[in-house]
């Protein structure tokens, strides 16, 4: 009896070895019509050097924001994202400094696999454009955890992929391109979800004239910052609902401003490392 309980043992196990790893679509269709709200914390450091000169300031804040998918045609998803409130900040020699943001809202229109096509609307409390909620600076830094695509096949445990995205930076309309690595770490349980645990990889070139981001612009000019925006962030997505449930990670950006008219050639080294948690709150 024994000798045939081991075998049904061994035979069981052999058949499971030999499956193969489970597939699945990854796709972006939330539920129209309902509400979900999320916080992000953030705390990190940014390091200036200028003509020997060293500088560190510290960053720490959190940011309210609410999602809510409005429609849906022809594949695309017509997406509200609202900031509900937050503030960052500013640690320097012992001198902090709060800066409360303002209330905002975006509408844009989102294709199946999490891509923004459309920029439809975007309305602040300070201004009105078409451009990123967060602006530019480290408060920008928490819609990076955002910055990846759903693979456009199946894919199973262990699979990667890639894509290129266009990321509005600064106000003025500048978008870098960032290039993002996924993969599939694992189809797992997070918070009694079914989610896709995967790892996002992401680095762009960041080449803006400071004019954009509100530097006056002396006789020579307002200068340029020329840098490289990288991040590595692990998030659970809620793939029955549509849902970025929980990430966390790192984000930084290496280079340097470059300002005419300064001393030394006004140029100035800048190193920025933010790390960043975002969970979704259930109502």
């Amino acid at each position: 009896m024994r000798r045939d309980c081991t075998a049904v043992l061994v035979g069981a196990l052999l058949l499971a070895t030999s499956l193969p790893a489970r597939a699945i679509v990854l796709r972006f269709q939330p539920e129209i019509g309902a509400t979900h709200r999320h916080k992000v914390t953030m705390s990190g450091r940014t390091n200036t050097e200028m003509m020997g000169h060293a500088i560190s300031v510290q960053t720490t804040g959190t940011i309210d924001y609410a999602e809510k998918a409005l429609s849906r045609e022809d594949g695309l998803t017509r997406c509200e994202t609202e900031r509900l409130g937050g503030s960052i900040e500013l640690t320097q020699g012992g001198q902090s400094q709060i800066v409360d943001l303002p209330s905002a809202r975006s509408v844009a229109d989102v294709d199946s696999r999490g891509r923004v096509v459309k920029t439809v609307e975007v309305e602040s409390e300070r201004e009105t454009d078409e451009h990123s909620l967060m602006g530019a600076g480290p408060e920008s830094m928490p819609t990076s955890s955002h910055y990846a695509t759903l693979p456009e096949g199946d894919v199973k445990e262990g699979d990667t992929w890639s894509d290129t995205i266009s990321v509005p930076w600064a106000p003025g309309g500048s978008e870098i391109e960032v290039t993002c690595s996924m993969e599939l770490l694992a189809l797992t349980t997070f918070q009694s979800r079914k989610c896709a645990k995967i790892r996002i990889s992401f680095d762009g070139p960041v080449e803006l004239d400071l004019a954009e981001l509100g530097m006056p612009a002396g006789e020579e000019g307002a200068g340029a910052m020329e840098a490289v925006l990288k991040g590595d962030i692990l998030t659970y997505y809620d793939y029955e609902n549509s849902l970025y449930v929980y990430s966390e990670g790192t984000v930084g950006m290496d280079g340097q401003m470059t300002m005419p008219g300064m001393p030394g050639g006004g140029v100035m080294e800048m190193k920025t490392i933010m790390n960043l948690k975002e969970v979704m709150v259930e109502p």
